[in-house]
């Protein structure tokens, strides 16, 4: 049995602790920047670059240079880099073992947010994958 990408934002974090996969999945924080970083690394998580959009295209996208379409497919073309690939690949391993991965970033907005944009590309490979919701 596979296991489930889970996404989520830095603000569910503590809600989602309380869940019973949350002890035993890989925990990703995959932002840019380290706002909110402190609360998940007390989570377990830990802080990578290799899934996080580059600083200039999240800018362009932020202060409306580009649309979102534009922003999905230049991050689609990134995911191609070798850090990317690197941790695309960890993550499958990990999905393939049966463990389950929980990426996290500080966008709240999950279908205007890369973490929506990952999860599309592992349902894509076969995964479940889906965006935490607090119950």
């Amino acid at each position: 049995m596979k296991g489930k990408l889970i996404t989520t934002y830095v603000a569910n974090v503590a809600k989602m602790e309380k869940e019973d996969f949350f002890q035993d999945a890989l925990k990703l924080y995959v932002a840019r920047g380290s706002l909110g970083y402190s609360v998940l690394k007390d989570a377990g998580f830990k802080h990578i670059l290799g899934l996080a959009p580059r600083q200039g295209l999240l800018n362009k996208y932020k202060n409306g240079s580009i649309v979102w379409d534009e922003y999905v497919l230049i991050f689609r073309m990134n995911m191609l880099n070798e850090d990317s690939i690197g941790e695309l690949g960890s993550v499958k391993m990990r999905l393939d073992e049966g463990k389950d991965v929980i990426l996290c970033c500080y966008e709240k907005e999950y279908r205007k947010c890369h973490r929506f944009i990952l999860s599309n590309y592992f349902a894509e490979l076969g995964y479940e994958a889906f965006e935490w919701e607090a119950k």
